[in-house]
């Protein structure tokens, strides 16, 4: 036989080894599992039982019902970031220099 061919039977049967240990591998993960996956399991179920919000505290009693307290959390951001009404000073009379249609294209593109 020649060398070329022998090369290429060697690199056949490296391959197919590989395949037959990743087969085994796969097989045996399948069959037993990431040893891990219990710990990260229970640690993100933890996380989330943490950032869980069950309740909010509304005028000195605690809320528990849902649509109770998205409804609080809703007023409570929206008198916090509505803007009160306040005099804002206007700018009348005040002429600003205006840009021509080509500058404004210029400016776009």
């Amino acid at each position: 036989m020649t060398r070329k061919k022998l090369q290429e039977e060697l690199w056949a049967a490296a391959l197919s080894q590989e395949s037959l240990l990743r087969q085994k591998a796969r097989s045996r993960w399948i069959r037993e599992g990431d040893c891990n996956f219990r710990y990260f399991h229970l640690l993100i179920n933890s996380s989330c039982r943490n950032n869980c919000l069950n309740g909010v505290m509304i005028d000195g009693s605690w809320i528990e019902e849902p649509t109770a307290v998205k409804e609080a959390v809703r007023l409570f951001f929206l008198k916090h970031f509505q803007e009160s009404d306040y005099d804002r000073p206007h700018l009348v009379g005040i002429c600003f220099r205006n840009i021509g249609r080509q500058q404004n294209e210029l400016l776009v593109e």
